[in-house]
């Protein structure tokens, strides 16, 4: 019968320092696993919160109405935003369930745009091209004038046909407000700030990779160094 012999001090010692060392290098290698996702990640996210984000705000700045007017006749609206606003003739379409279909072509109509409370005062109408031309074909509408609403309030819109002409005695306009530039902002400020998040990101995937390579390498370097005392 053989017995163990004692093992030195020193060689217990190096296992505790080894199996330590091991336990020590397992943070760095989850410190890098969540650096290259995170990298991965982040423009990701950064993108899908910018697009919710403009997409919201230009759904606050938009506005449009449909209005069904008869022609001569007027028609009231309100408005609850300021800015710059279109008219637009709309020959076909569908309102209230309802599907309309009128002539392409308006012969001049006469429009004259008031405040309804406040006296009959004239807001300035900008006419737009003849209404036989720039038709948007796409949504069956040609512009017919232009305004600047420098207050939400209801405004009313008195039409008619010049001396002689003959149209549609009924007719659907839609008045849509021009967020024009609005967006320029975000988008603006949407190519100054993705490169600094691309940046970013390709900075986590990186030294993610290095402290992972770091790693890998001291635990070879640590399995190499480890030493078993002999058992006789």
């Amino acid at each position: 019968m053989t017995d163990m012999m004692p093992r030195d001090p020193t060689e217990q010692g190096a296992e505790v320092a080894g199996c330590a060392s091991v336990g020590q290098r397992r943070k760095p290698i989850w410190l890098g696993i969540v650096l290259i996702l995170g990298g991965l990640a982040l423009p990701i996210v950064f993108l899908t919160v910018w697009g919710l984000s403009m997409a919201g705000h230009i759904g606050k700045m938009s506005e449009s109405h449909v209005l069904e007017a008869d022609v001569p006749g007027e028609v009231d609206f309100k408005l609850e935003r300021t800015g710059e606003y279109w008219i637009f003739y709309q020959h076909e379409g569908t309102v209230g369930g309802r599907t309309f279909s009128t002539e392409k072509q308006l012969p001049g109509l006469d429009g004259k745009l008031t405040f309804r409370d406040l006296g009959g005062t004239e807001v300035m109408l900008d006419r737009q091209l003849d209404s036989t031309q720039a038709e948007d074909e796409k949504k069956s509408r040609t512009p017919v004038w232009q305004f600047r609403a420098e207050q939400g309030a209801w405004y009313r819109l008195t039409l008619s046909y010049p001396a002689g002409a003959e149209g549609p005695g009924r007719i659907v306009l839609m008045v849509e407000r021009d967020i024009g530039s609005a967006p320029l902002p975000w988008v603006a400020g949407m190519c100054i700030t993705l490169p600094l998040v691309l940046l970013a990101g390709v900075a986590g995937v990186v030294f993610g990779i290095i402290i992972l390579i770091a790693a890998a390498s001291g635990l070879r370097e640590n399995k190499r160094g480890q030493t078993f005392a002999p058992i006789e």
